[in-house]
């Protein structure tokens, strides 16, 4: 019998990320499976002004986002129109919100799912890519 007790942090870490690992992977994969099968009928939207739109009305059913990538900007949730102040770096002006995370924010409060992805896995260039309702 095993008894974790006297573990320390790292050593847990090592023993349960590999378990881990395998459940992120497999939600990516399913995830990536449905962007492929909505995209050939019509279900999906990459730009982040229709994404915006569509997420304040509670219409995306999955957005996927690119890690590290940042889009500085301001959105107003009642329309989804968004002012992009500039791609990366820090908060350009100490009141732009990141746009992708906000997003995939209003994404989750309308029920959708959303998730962080490599760029290597994105299925866009665009760092957005969501599935429709």
């Amino acid at each position: 019998m095993i008894h974790v007790n006297d573990w320390d942090e790292g050593r847990i870490h090592q023993a349960a990320w590999p378990i881990a690992r395998k459940s992120v992977e497999r939600k990516i994969d399913a995830a990536l499976h449905l962007w492929e099968a909505s995209y050939g009928r019509g279900k999906t939207e990459s730009d982040l002004a229709a994404i915006a739109r569509l997420a304040v009305a509670g219409r995306i059913r999955l957005l996927l986002a690119e890690t590290g990538r940042t889009v500085w900007g301001t959105i107003d949730r009642t329309t989804g129109e968004v002012e992009i102040i500039r791609e990366g770096g820090s908060d350009p002006n100490g009141g732009a919100i990141d746009l992708l995370d906000e997003l995939a924010e209003l994404t989750i409060q309308y029920g959708g799912r959303a998730l962080v992805l490599s760029g290597e896995r994105m299925p866009t260039d665009t760092g957005l890519a969501a599935v429709l309702r």
